[in-house]
């Protein structure tokens, strides 16, 4: 391998750790990220995205316990009740 070889690697290397590479030291951030100051904006991006994440999934969660109530008070409706010396 030559100087130039081992350049290109290592140059790849510090590209990848200082612009695509998380660190969870720094928030999961990159380097770059925070040199740059981008930081606040991802996380205030990340925040916002978990918190409609959040809000979707309890309204799912609303949704879904409603029709399993609805359900449930209608099969009580129309099934018969079998007398207690039947059961």
């Amino acid at each position: 391998m030559s100087q130039g070889d081992l350049e290109r690697l290592i140059e790849a290397f510090v590209t990848y750790y200082n612009h695509h590479r998380y660190h969870e030291s720094l928030g999961n951030l990159t380097p770059a990220d925070v040199y740059f100051g981008r930081d606040k904006a991802i996380i205030e991006k990340r925040r916002w995205i978990k918190e409609d994440t959040m809000n979707k999934r309890r309204l799912a969660h609303r949704r879904q316990a409603a029709q399993h109530q609805a359900m449930s008070a209608r099969s009580s409706v129309t099934r018969p009740i079998a007398p207690s010396h039947l059961s």
